[in-house]
């Protein structure tokens, strides 16, 4: 039991340490084809009505899906599914990660 703890905390310990010593200037770089957007400088009114959403005035529908990839075991027919997706217009697909927990 002793042992194990000496050797959890030694591990915490190597951890802290490769986090203090992480290279921090890569931080994220916005692209380049919109970086008035990722500024906050966009000049693009995005509003709201009743129905759908604005955007310089002109209406957009936005479609979400929801894909399982668990429920498809096969891989090589997932890219078939995210092609029907976007063949449909889903502008908002999600795909949920299973992590292995159970309720």
């Amino acid at each position: 039991m002793r042992l194990s703890l000496l050797s959890t905390a030694s591990a915490f310990a190597s951890l802290a340490v490769a986090q203090s010593n992480a290279d921090l200037s890569q931080k994220y770089v916005p692209s380049p084809g919109s970086p008035g957007f990722y500024a906050g400088n966009s000049s693009a009114a995005v509003t709201l009505d009743q129905h759908s959403l604005l955007l310089d005035g002109k209406r957009i529908m936005v479609f979400s899906g929801e894909f399982h990839p668990w429920r498809l075991p096969s891989i090589p027919l997932w890219r078939d599914v995210l092609e029907k997706f976007k063949v449909l217009v889903i502008l908002l697909p999600d795909i949920p990660a299973l992590t292995g927990l159970t309720p």
